[in-house]
This record gives C-alpha cells, sequence and structure tokens, in this order.
C-alpha cells in the first residue's frame, strides 16, 4: 500500500512565482479601497444632490420653454444657466467622488454639497 497524500489546489507558486504575503491595512484606518460608513454616506448624499440639480435644472427648462409658449413669465435664462453649469459640476464631480478612493473622492463630495448649498442660497433663498 502507498502512502496516502493530501490533496490541495495548485497554489500561486506551482504556476512560476513565489507566494505573495497577504498586507493588512493598518490598525484603526480604514483600508485605502473601501471608504468608512461616513465616507460611503457623503458620498451617497454627493449622489442625491447632484441628481437633484440636474432634475432641477430639467425643470426650469421646462418652466422657461411654457413661459415663452404661454407668453407668461417664467424662469429667467440667468436661474437657467447657472443652474446648469452647477449641475454639470455637480455630477462630474459626484463621478470623480465615487471613482477615486481616499482624500479625493472626500474633496469631490464635499465641493458637490458646497455646490449644491451655494445654488440653494443665490438662487432660492437670495
Amino acid at each position: 500500500m502507498g502512502v496516502a497524500r493530501a490533496v490541495t489546489a495548485p497554489g500561486p507558486e506551482r504556476y512560476g512565482g513565489p507566494p505573495r504575503p497577504r498586507q493588512l491595512p493598518l490598525a484603526g484606518r480604514p483600508s485605502a479601497g473601501r471608504p468608512n460608513a461616513a465616507g460611503r454616506a457623503l458620498r451617497a448624499v454627493a449622489g442625491v444632490l447632484a441628481g437633484g440639480l440636474a432634475v432641477l435644472t430639467l425643470v426650469l427648462l421646462a418652466g422657461f420653454a411654457l413661459g415663452r409658449v404661454e407668453q407668461s413669465p417664467g424662469p429667467g435664462l440667468g436661474m437657467i444657466v447657472g443652474h446648469g453649469v452647477a449641475a454639470v459640476a455637480a455630477v462630474i464631480l459626484a463621478v470623480v467622488a465615487d471613482r477615486r478612493p481616499g482624500r479625493p473622492g472626500q474633496l469631490a463630495a464635499g465641493a458637490v454639497v458646497v455646490i449644491a448649498a451655494v445654488v440653494l442660497v443665490l438662487y432660492w433663498w437670495a
């Protein structure tokens, strides 16, 4: 009778390279690949705000067109352009926030929140 051997799956060393050591994140710090809960919440809020600005721009554009057809006052061209520029910038920054880990993503998400606040203050409260 022969000697019984354990059957194992071939590892990376079998295919021409030494096994790579497993890298663990530093203690107390989230890994760079996955943001913590606050970072995920900030990115989610940034995405919602960017989408809201885009939809609001479309609604204002429809109101402008309807005002022209009905010959009644509607939102002004400055308001539509301002919302449009802010919406484009917010959507681009929200995409950057979703795709870039760490500090750049957080700054982009924070910039979306600031843009939404500026639009709210300049066009709706002033």
